[in-house]
């Protein structure tokens, strides 16, 4: 879940971890905070996560920070996007699709806006909705989600 005012970087899945194990450590780096636990399997300490402050971090820096550590990126919320899921809403329309925001949406609200625009389509829309897919669809693609995984996003 994007977090209002940081970015995140998950290294490793908490379940891999003990409960009750998780640290947050500040770091020298102004506005990098990482998130630490023991590991299960091995007990040893780990990195679970980085998290940014969108103060001193842009997304593409924090982006190119988690890449350098294999992590999955997810940049802060927008404005537009927390509105939309504090109204209960779980998916877009073509209309407000844009590369920006679709940037910053979760992978599960991400798929369900793709599984949208395909149930959605009408004539009149369908310029409309080519292109909002095909956003969406390049983000699932650059997130590196293969299309026959895309339907294993809404149970994250």
């Amino acid at each position: 879940m994007p977090y209002p005012n940081q970015h995140s970087c998950r290294i490793k899945s908490p379940g891999l971890f003990k409960k009750d194990s998780f640290r947050t450590l500040h770091t020298k780096t102004k506005g990098l905070t990482l998130i630490t636990g023991v590991l299960k399997a091995t007990n040893a300490s780990a990195v679970q996560a980085y998290r940014y402050a969108k103060t001193n971090w842009t997304a593409e820096r924090a982006k190119n920070h988690c890449a350098s550590h294999k992590g999955s990126f997810e940049g802060a919320s927008t404005k537009k996007q927390l509105a939309l899921e504090e109204n209960g809403k779980d998916y877009l329309t073509a209309d407000e699709i844009s590369t920006e925001i679709v940037k910053q949406m979760r992978p599960d609200f991400l798929y369900r806006t793709h599984m949208a625009l395909h149930r959605n389509q009408t004539a009149d829309s369908f310029a409309k909705t080519v292109v909002a897919h095909k956003i969406v669809a390049n983000e699932l693609i650059l997130r590196k989600f293969l299309h026959h995984q895309w339907d294993k996003l809404d149970t994250i």
